[in-house]
C-alpha cells in the first residue's frame, strides 16, 4: 500500500475550472498532508485529492472543504472513489459520521478472513 490515499471527487459540473478551484483551495488548507489537483473525467470535472497525512486531514475533512467551496459554484460533489486505505482511517470516518465518542469495534471478518455463510463455506460477491 502507497504512504498516501487517493480520493476522487467526482462533481456535477463538465467545468474543470471549477474542480481546478476547488484543488487550490484544498492545497491550501492541507499543507504538507494533501496534494489536490482538478482534472476532466468520464463522469466530468474531478478533484483528485492525494492524502499523504489522513490522521492531520482526514477524509471527512477533504469531503467538506470540496463541499462548501462547491456550493459556491452552485456544484455539487456526485460521488467518489478511495484508493485502498486503512481500517482506521475508514473508522475515523464512521467516527464523525454516527457521532461515536471512540472507534467502533469491527466484529467480523477481517480484510485477510473471506467472509462467511452460516453453511462455512465462502460467500460470493452475489450473497453478501
Amino acid at each position: 500500500m502507497p504512504g498516501f490515499l487517493e480520493y476522487t471527487l467526482y462533481l456535477s459540473t463538465d467545468d474543470v475550472r471549477v474542480a481546478h478551484h476547488l484543488a487550490r483551495i484544498l492545497n491550501q488548507k492541507g499543507g504538507r498532508d494533501v496534494v489536490a489537483r482538478g482534472q476532466e473525467s468520464e463522469r466530468g470535472a474531478a478533484v483528485v485529492v492525494r492524502i499523504f497525512g489522513w490522521q492531520e486531514f482526514s477524509l471527512v475533512r477533504v469531503l467538506e472543504t470540496v463541499r462548501a467551496g462547491a456550493r459556491n459554484y452552485n456544484v455539487q460533489v456526485t460521488g467518489g472513489n478511495l484508493s485502498p486505505a486503512p481500517v482506521e482511517a475508514l473508522l475515523a470516518v464512521v467516527q464523525h459520521a454516527l457521532l461515536l465518542d471512540g472507534l467502533p469495534v469491527i466484529a467480523g471478518a477481517t480484510p485477510r478472513e473471506p467472509l462467511r455463510e452460516a453453511s462455512g463455506r465462502k460467500a460470493d460477491a452475489s450473497t453478501v
